[in-house]
């Protein structure tokens, strides 16, 4: 299990599979390859909504995935990699900006049932409800604020 994950606004796509941009910065050979894999990152991509992916190009499918799908579908993307790779931290940097707000709770939601524990740069207000702190950037010339969303011990 990684300490750290980042996952950006836009995800990096990776020159391969459908398999390879889940599995990345992991390769296939780094992986052990077998049914349960494709059955795990499946699921995984059905918690994103984008079970449709694996119908309509097969895991073995070479695209050019960042113009083949659109930013909210390489966003769900990028999460599933998170998700499969189950980090302690997570930066999440607007990285659900072109997700709709009930995909993107969804999504939050998981993660904290996966224990990760996420630092999220966003301007939706929103997802305070997933997160113990909050540090509001004032005005661009040093000034902020730090907020106690929850206790730890309703955490």
């Amino acid at each position: 299990r990684p300490a750290l994950f980042v996952v950006t606004q836009k995800p990096y796509t990776t020159l391969g599979t459908l398999r390879d941009q889940v599995l990345y910065p992991h390769s296939l050979d780094e992986s052990t390859w077998c049914n349960s894999l494709d059955e795990e990152l499946e699921g995984l991509l059905r918690k994103v909504r984008l079970g449709y992916l694996v119908e309509r190009w097969g895991w073995d499918s070479t695209e050019d995935w960042e113009n083949v799908l659109s930013l909210g579908e390489q966003q769900r993307l990028g999460m599933a990699r998170l998700f499969y790779h189950k980090p302690h931290w997570c930066f999440l940097d607007e990285c659900t900006n072109a997700v709709s707000v009930d995909v993107e709770e969804d999504l939050y939601k998981f993660a904290q049932e996966l224990g990760i524990t996420m630092l999220t740069i966003t301007q939706r207000s929103g997802l305070v409800e997933y997160h113990d702190e909050e540090l509001k950037l004032k005005d661009g010339c040093g000034s902020w604020e730090h907020y106690r969303i929850k206790s730890s011990a309703s955490a």
